[in-house]
């Protein structure tokens, strides 16, 4: 009950800090989770739990891609607006990388039937 207590006053001060918090289900999502990475671990002081949830909250909103996103990070969707960048650049790569496949997988058929 204490960790639940302890929890909902730093979401409270996240809140009141105007720290980015994109949504509530991160606290209760599957996946790497708020849950799972801050609840579990035994903090002696406030600044130590405050810290590790500002990273958790760094991590979310400025490393992770969300699918809902289209892979992409809330930061490059919300405040870069190069998602589009992003998700082109990937297919490009995706297509490069195919065609490779398909001349190597060519050249090998080629060699294959001339022996």
């Amino acid at each position: 009950m204490m960790r639940w207590r302890l929890a909902s006053n730093i979401r409270q001060w996240i809140i009141l800090k105007h720290i980015f918090f994109m949504t509530g289900p991160i606290f209760w999502g599957g996946g790497k989770s708020i849950k799972g990475e801050i609840n579990l671990v035994p903090y002696e002081m406030p600044g130590e739990l405050k810290g590790a949830l500002k990273a958790f909250i760094e991590y979310y909103n400025y490393q992770r891609y969300h699918e809902g996103l289209g892979d992409v990070t809330p930061y490059d969707v919300l405040y870069t607006g190069r998602h589009h960048e992003v998700i082109q650049t990937r297919k490009e790569a995706k297509n490069r990388t195919l065609q490779a496949r398909r001349d190597c997988n060519r050249t090998i058929r080629e060699q294959g039937s001339a022996l």
